[in-house]
């Protein structure tokens, strides 16, 4: 397993170009109180809100056996679900498929989700977004 860095940030001014570029040197990193400092609105990205304002959004899913140790596709062919049926499978005591299965969700488009959208850009540094 690799260390990963771990930036405490009480103020927005904490996030400054030197914590930012050594933040994009990291393979991982935590920015831990980022939502308190900056003053981010997590509950624009609850699974709550994400099945209250897209239900019917379309998620990929990857599918891994859970006795192999490394992320091993069981399947190679693409599979989509509902984001509200996604998220109501991840709620789940128990997280494996029929199958014995664990799905995971790997990609969204979030091009229409504007209050999500707006948070990230308002929010997050520059140097961060893609």
């Amino acid at each position: 397993l690799i260390k990963v860095k771990v930036f405490g940030i009480k103020t927005p001014s904490v996030l400054n170009e030197e914590l930012i570029r050594e933040a994009l040197k990291q393979d991982i990193c935590v920015l831990r109180n980022f939502e308190i400092a900056t003053g981010f609105n997590k509950q624009l990205f609850e699974p709550e809100c994400f099945i209250k304002e897209h239900p019917n959004d379309t998620i990929d899913i990857v599918t891994q056996d859970p006795e192999i140790k490394t992320f091993h596709r069981t399947k190679n062919d693409k599979e989509g679900m509902r984001l509200a049926d996604y998220l109501k499978y991840q709620k789940q005591m128990q997280v494996k498929d029929e199958n014995g299965f664990i799905k995971f969700g790997v990609n969204i488009d979030i091009g229409n989700w504007k209050p999500q959208i707006n948070e990230l850009v308002a929010k997050i540094p520059e140097e961060f977004l893609f």
